[in-house]
């Protein structure tokens, strides 16, 4: 016979001293717990995923490179990041340069989204960046310059 009482969050037999207990009465409450129990770990809005923890643990990566003055360079990333942001250090995200009549670019926001553009872009966990070798509509994109220290942030 199920129980006088009911546990108020799931229903469960309460029993009183005098109720008995019968084995159908066990098999009911634990079908009950399997349910809600189950269902609310298989519940991944309630619950973070294995990336989602990853992405929360360490969101940003950081890193710096040396440029080679090649026309465009490549860095391996530990993750295939959604954005990223490189800029040359000690100088600003961009100038006018009077020696090549241009805009110089030191720096440029990178997303996933699209995977090149003129100053480079990123595929799968690897950022392209680019170096001009002369001003194209007056700009010059400066992410490569030989011996330029750079800052790389990923963002997951």
């Amino acid at each position: 016979m199920p129980s006088t009482e009911k546990t108020p969050n799931l229903g469960l037999n309460s029993w009183l001293a005098d109720d008995k207990p019968k084995r159908v009465d066990f098999v009911e409450d634990n079908n009950i717990i399997d349910e809600k129990l189950g269902g609310h770990l298989s519940d991944s809005s309630a619950h973070l995923s294995e990336s989602d923890r990853e992405k929360l643990s360490s969101p940003v990566y950081k890193t710096s490179y040396s440029g080679t003055g090649t026309a465009t360079k490549n860095i391996t990333l530990p993750f295939q990041p959604s954005c990223a942001v490189v800029y040359k250090r000690y100088s600003g995200f961009c100038n006018y340069d009077t020696d090549i009549s241009a805009e110089k670019i030191n720096g440029a926001f990178f997303s996933s989204d699209i995977a090149d553009d003129d100053c480079g872009g990123i595929k799968n966990s690897v950022l392209t960046v680019k170096q001009s070798t002369s001003a194209q509509d007056d700009v010059f994109y400066n992410l490569n310059e030989q011996y330029g220290q750079y800052v790389v942030l990923a963002f997951r």
